[in-house]
């Protein structure tokens, strides 16, 4: 039996970079995320980077109405308390930062849509278009770099600044033999 994936709607330093079919969120942190790669998919499985600035940049040139809401942030679902009586983060987590001149990311979708769905307030049409948008850049062939990871293959990212994730794919039958996601960091 082989194993496939399918189902992220998460764009993140810590996730995925397409929507489905990709690999679900790897939620990592840590200001370096590293991929080793010691055995590759039986297909697909690209990793997909693509610079946040460069998304920021674009939002910027295109809309730069949505910067506001993505500077605002959104409310998480806190994945280690979803079962508790406090499963949504108390305080907005921004999805852009800047400080000294210097722009940061972090976006998990899937958390933000989780944490809108047990609350029951759903995002405001505005928020919505700025994530649609951060995903539809995210996503642009012109501005992402899919990479074809050999055998020993080591690919390390920053964590602030780099969207990642893992395009589709078949794994071998055993499960122990795909690619390993590390945090470093």
């Amino acid at each position: 039996m082989s194993t496939t994936t399918e189902g992220a709607t998460a764009i993140s330093t810590c996730a995925a970079t397409r929507p489905a079919p990709t690999c679900p969120s790897i939620p990592i942190s840590g200001d370096i995320v590293g991929l080793l790669c010691l055995r590759r998919a039986a297909s697909g499985g690209l990793s997909s980077v693509v610079s946040a600035v460069t998304v920021h940049n674009e939002i910027l040139k295109r809309h730069p109405e949505y910067l506001e809401p993505l500077y605002r942030g959104f409310h998480y679902i806190r994945r280690e308390a979803a079962l508790t009586e406090s499963p949504v983060t108390p305080h907005r987590l921004p999805v852009f930062g800047a400080r000294d001149g210097l722009i940061s990311v972090r976006l998990i979708r899937n958390q933000i849509n989780a944490a809108c769905t047990k609350t029951g307030i759903p995002l405001k049409p505005i928020e919505r278009s700025a994530l649609d948008l951060f995903d539809e850049l995210a996503q642009d062939p012109d501005i992402h770099l899919d990479m074809d990871l050999e055998v020993g293959d080591i690919q390390f990212c920053n964590n602030y600044v780099t969207l990642h994730s893992r395009t589709s794919y078949v794994d071998f039958p055993s499960p122990s033999a795909g690619a390993t996601w590390s945090g470093c960091g």
